[in-house]
């Protein structure tokens, strides 16, 4: 009987994904989320980043705009085909914004306190992630591209969580996220000129 369920197990155990990031590049982070967005036919970004936006719609101009920023913020450069941005399709609103979606993955409520968009967890209103790096190295987050920033910082940086890693890479995430509106204002200002596409 111990066989069988040993073969059972054995069975039922999924291989863990092919990377979807050639393994020349490094995607480091720690908010790993689970396996769920598949990356099919993504299409470049004039930057070079392979974007599957899944049938969302989304300004590819907006998210090279968002890495660009991140990257002069950290002094990296973009290595085309480095990046894959999975989109996810079933994102849900923001209890406390119109502004931004979140993805349906909970997540520890002490992460989303630290953010300087938070709001307070409730029964009705859980902690949910808003992006993250899944296990085949693909970065996910909503349409909006909200939190692209924070995400990105922690693939070019291996931090678990640019809100804790020092000034300078709170500064950097903030470089890329927030709505179109927020950053490109804080692009403006620190830099005298609107982003170039």
């Amino acid at each position: 009987m111990l066989a069988l369920i040993a073969v059972l197990a054995a069975c039922s155990a999924r291989p863990a994904p092919t990377p979807v990031v050639p393994a020349r590049c490094r995607v480091g982070g720690y908010v790993k989320i689970p396996q769920r967005y598949p990356v099919h036919n993504p299409k470049l970004s004039l930057a070079g980043i392979a974007v599957d936006a899944a049938g969302q719609v989304v300004d590819l101009d907006d998210l090279d705009g968002r890495a660009r920023a991140v990257a002069a913020c950290l002094d990296v450069k973009i290595d085309p085909g480095c990046i894959v941005v999975r989109i996810a399709e079933d994102s849900v609103p923001s209890c406390s914004s119109k502004d931004y979606r979140l993805l349906p993955i909970e997540a520890p409520g002490e992460g989303c306190a630290r953010k300087p968009w938070a709001t307070p967890e409730t029964e009705a209103c859980p902690c949910r992630l808003r992006g993250g790096i899944q296990e085949d190295r693909a970065i996910v987050v909503t349409p909006d591209l909200y939190v692209l920033g924070d995400v990105l910082v922690q693939a070019w940086t291996g931090t678990s969580d640019p809100w804790r890693s020092g000034e300078r890479n709170q500064r950097c995430a903030l470089a890329g996220s927030g709505t179109p509106a927020e950053w490109r204002r804080r692009w403006t200002e620190a830099h005298g000129g609107a982003p170039k596409p």
